[in-house]
Parts: C-alpha cells; sequence; structure tokens
C-alpha cells in the first residue's frame, strides 16, 4: 500500500506536480466531540494507468468521543 499525502495531481503523476488542498474538517476545533481513527489519501488512477479524477479523496474513520 503506498500512502499519499498529496491530493492534486494535475494528471500529472510525477512527484514535483502534487499539491496538497483536499481536506476533511472536523468541528469544533478544540474539545472536539470526534476521535479520529485514521486517515488517508486514495489513489485516482486505474491499474491501466488511466485516472479518473486529478484530485485523490481524502478519507478518515471518526467515532464519537
Amino acid at each position: 500500500m503506498v500512502y499519499y499525502t498529496k491530493t492534486y495531481t494535475e494528471f500529472d503523476f510525477g512527484e514535483y506536480t502534487k499539491k496538497r488542498i483536499d481536506y476533511v474538517f472536523l468541528a469544533p476545533r478544540y474539545n472536539s466531540p470526534w476521535i479520529v481513527k485514521c486517515v488517508g489519501i486514495l489513489e485516482t488512477r486505474f491499474d491501466d494507468g488511466v485516472a479518473n479524477s486529478d484530485h485523490r479523496p481524502a478519507i478518515t474513520d471518526v467515532i464519537p468521543k
């Protein structure tokens, strides 16, 4: 499994073009009622190299405290 930190690729998957512009926000920031179990960035390319988006989705598992 590859772990990604950059979410925007402009359909160019070279390392230098990637940017982090997609986020998951939880509120409130302080004294949050949430526990973040894990976070991840999903790949948007299929096995044949074709990409279905120039953004990689940011996902998280969140549960209430």
